[in-house]
This record gives structure tokens, C-alpha cells and sequence, in this order.
């Protein structure tokens, strides 16, 4: 196991949450399109 240092923890956690959050565009992109038309989401 590598030790989590400070530098690599600048790098990894980032492209962690842009890698969660486009997840969480996908995932919402392809469930708007199996919802109704006049489904909004607020």
C-alpha cells in the first residue's frame, strides 16, 4: 500500500470527484429520459 501523502491527495481527490460527478450527469441525463417529458426537476 503507498502512503497518502499530502501531495498525492491534491491530485487524487479532484479527478475522484470530477469522475463521481460526471457518474452523476450520466446517470441523471438517462433518467430524465425514461421520465416523463413534463417531469422538472427542481
Amino acid at each position: 500500500m503507498a502512503k497518502v501523502t499530502a501531495a498525492n491527495t491534491v491530485f487524487v481527490v479532484p479527478e475522484m470527484i470530477s469522475k463521481s460527478i460526471k457518474m452523476a450527469k450520466d446517470f441523471i441525463f438517462s433518467y430524465k429520459i425514461k421520465l416523463p417529458r413534463n417531469y422538472k426537476f427542481k
